[in-house]
Order: C-alpha cells, then structure tokens, then sequence
C-alpha cells in the first residue's frame, strides 16, 4: 500500500507533464508550483508528503503540501482558492465532498490541470481520477470479513468522515459483500 501511494504520488506530480518542458520550468527564478490537497491532516498523508517531497526533487517542482486540519469541505475550498490565486500550475486534490465541490473544482480545472487521488470528483473537469475503485475495495474487504469470520460475527466500520465519498463508496461495497451472511455490522464509526 505504501509503495503504491507513493507510487502514485510521484506520477501525479509528473502527470502534470510540464515540469521539464514548461517555460517556467527554464525560467530558473520562476519554478513550476503545483500543490497536492488533502482531506483532512490524518497520518495517513505522510506517506503521500514523503512522496511528494521526492518527486520535488525528482521532477525539478515545487510543491504546495496542503492538508486541511478539520477535514471540512470550507477549509478544503478556502485552500483552493488561496491555491488558485497564488497560481499554482497543477494541483492534485482528494475532495472532500466532491458533489458539493464541482464548482471550485471547476475553476481550479479552468487555471490549471487538476487530477483528483484518493477520493474522485467525476462529475468536475478535473483530467483524471488516481485511487481505488472504493465500491470494489470495500467488496473485497467484506469478502476477506467472511473469511475471517465464516461463522458469522458482530463488527464495527472504521473510516476517516462518515460523509467522505470514498468512505461511504467503501462501507458500501462492505455492506454488499456481507448480504446474506452471518455477520452483524452494529455501527460505522470515524477514526
């Protein structure tokens, strides 16, 4: 999991393409910025800054690490903006709600080239979505429960954000995996 993410750390940053071939990239006294949103400021993102910090240097960039300590939707927005008027050249984000967030997205996507990780906006003018398939993930982690339980059991869900896309995409999938089955979810809860 660790290599993947960083994996895809590094290939969000060079899928924005102009690092080397950009004229701010030649201009040594204007470096390429891109940034790299995420949902909240859990542990979780470390892995992915580390990723970041070496595809800086990798790639010649600069990168805008920006993690919204609430894990709030305004906070996330309040970034981007700040992101957009600073201009940035590129920005991956993982949007905390994505239905809600087209809008900004929208104009991040008009300014820049924008790649959704982590959680997807499908319905923004963002170019590409990097992550999991979250319904499949979590079908596959309700297949490996009745695995681990095959007489049936009592659980609890941990995710991030009980309203997160991609927590609730996940659950879903849990949900379907466990359907007919001897196992009880008595609650889903953040962590």
């Amino acid at each position: 999991m660790k290599r993947t993410l960083l994996a895809a750390t590094l290939s969000l940053v060079a899928a924005f393409g102009f690092a080397a071939d950009a004229p701010a990239a030649k201009d040594a006294k204007k470096p390429v910025t891109v940034s790299y949103v995420t949902n909240n400021a859990s542990d979780f993102w470390q892995i992915a800054r580390a990723g970041v910090e070496k595809a800086e240097k990798d790639f010649g960039v600069k990168c805008e690490f920006v993690m919204p300590a609430d894990g709030a939707a305004a906070t996330q927005q309040r970034q981007v903006e700040e992101l957009i008027a600073k201009g940035v050249q590129g920005m991956a984000i993982s949007p905390i709600d994505p239905a809600n967030q087209t809008d900004i997205l929208d104009a991040a996507a008009a300014k820049m080239p924008l790649i959704c990780h982590d959680s997807d906006a499908p319905k923004s003018k963002r170019l590409a979505y990097v992550g999991t398939n979250n319904f499949k993930a979590g079908q596959e982690v309700g297949n490996l429960i009745k695995e681990a339980l095959p007489e049936g059991g009592k659980i609890v869900l941990f995710v991030g954000r009980l309203d997160a896309q991609n927590a609730i995409e996940r659950s879903s999938g849990i949900k379907d995996a466990l359907k007919g089955s001897k196992v009880e979810i008595l609650d889903t809860r953040t962590d």
